[in-house]
């Protein structure tokens, strides 16, 4: 057996033992350290994560925008999982398809048995693409929001849930435009109240009437009865745009930016809901995303505060508040799991306050949650 010496000396096949005692001590600390640890970036030699939400996440200080508070969310671990990329970007760069599920025959004959509550997702590039939940859809015979979290391999097609926030429509036109069946993704997820009723509760009823809710809040409206009526509108656009670009600023001065995976947010005061990703670099991808889901939340509470001649609520949320709601659903016994379609599984939580799910996949035998989201009820 070997010294202690010669294993102080020697690991991997590594010899350290001309380095002299601190920095044989500082060599053999990299080699132990995890796969995935990434160091924090230096602030004064200050290390802080903030509020811890399980073993290897933490919620950090806020930043406020009117009614809306934003939290980094922060990972210790950061495994490297692959590469990723969204479905717009895949709908854009032609690598990706959505259309609806019995829009063609056997044959590729266009056909008329489209169904409302499934899509079908052809992903045709090299690499994996992943789906959020509440993702919304433009074209089709009516516009979708995505019912599950889902992970689609290099060059697989496979079915999804979906729920309409379109009642009023159900042909082949959109805007006096053939879809063919097919649709265009928007960087943005259904509203809150909206993406609860179809990930969670799977209640189309429900959809539609939050649907309508939210174009009301906003005053906005459409014939169809589209959600598209508020998310696209171009004063919502304009505004959202401009509360967007002050969180954008601030994100790029958040302490250790680089361990940062995800955020949380409150509106008027109260938590709404916190997504993270396994590692920054998937979070990059759905940055913008988040911003923009957020900043429209905010703004609709607030057209609903004016239109009811209420004050706009400017309470900033606190940390630990983020920390007592995500807490209070990770201790909760996991109620479901679904395995989709795709290249994942769905693993499903439930308080009286909220819903969660992870987002897990396989990677070498290992299951790891490429993404949590909490959502509040």
């Amino acid at each position: 057996m070997a010294s202690t010496r010669s294993w102080q000396r020697r690991i991997n096949g590594v010899h350290f033992g001309r380095l002299g005692p601190a920095l044989a001590a500082l060599a053999v600390l990299a080699l132990l350290l995890p796969v995935g640890w990434s160091p924090p970036a230096s602030g004064g030699g200050k290390y802080d994560l903030g509020l811890m939400l399980g073993d290897n996440n933490s919620v950090g200080e806020a930043f406020q925008v009117d009614n809306l508070t934003v939290f980094p969310i922060y990972a210790k671990k950061q495994p490297d999982v692959g590469k990723f990329v969204t479905l717009e970007e895949a709908v854009k760069a032609g690598k990706a398809e959505v259309r609806e599920l019995g829009a063609d025959d056997i044959a590729g004959r266009r056909g008329d048995n489209a169904q409302v509550n499934t899509l079908v997702i052809d992903n045709r590039g090299g690499t994996t693409i992943l789906v959020l939940a509440g993702t919304v859809v433009v074209g089709g015979k009516q516009d979708r929001q995505v019912g599950q979290d889902f992970v689609i391999p290099p060059r697989k097609t496979v079915p999804i849930d979906a729920f309409c926030v379109e009642h009023g429509r159900w042909d082949g036109k959109r805007d006096g435009k053939v879809t063919g069946g097919k649709f265009g993704s928007v960087p943005i997820l259904a509203n809150q109240k909206v993406r609860g009723a179809g990930q969670y509760k799977k209640d189309q009823r429900e959809v539609w009437d939050q649907v309508s809710k939210v174009n009301a809040d906003n005053s906005k409206s459409a014939s169809t009865g589209t959600l598209l009526a508020s998310l696209d509108d171009k004063e919502v656009s304009k505004r959202r745009k401009a509360t967007k670009k002050k969180i954008s600023k601030w994100i790029k001065g958040v302490p250790n930016r680089e361990m940062m995976v995800g955020m949380a947010y409150a509106v008027d005061g109260e938590v709404k809901g916190a997504r993270w990703f396994i590692n920054n670099s998937v979070l990059s991808k759905f940055q913008d995303t988040l911003l923009n889901t957020m900043a429209t939340e905010a703004l609709t509470a607030a057209s609903a505060a004016k239109s009811a001649g209420r004050k706009m609520v400017t309470r900033k949320a606190k940390a630990k508040e983020v920390q007592g709601f995500v807490t209070e659903l990770r201790k909760s016994a996991v109620k479901k799991k679904e395995k989709t379609k795709g290249g994942n599984e769905n693993r499903y939580r439930e308080t009286d306050k909220g819903f969660a799910s992870d987002c897990v996949m396989d990677v070498d035998g290992e299951a790891m949650p490429v993404t949590s989201d909490f959502l509040y009820k």
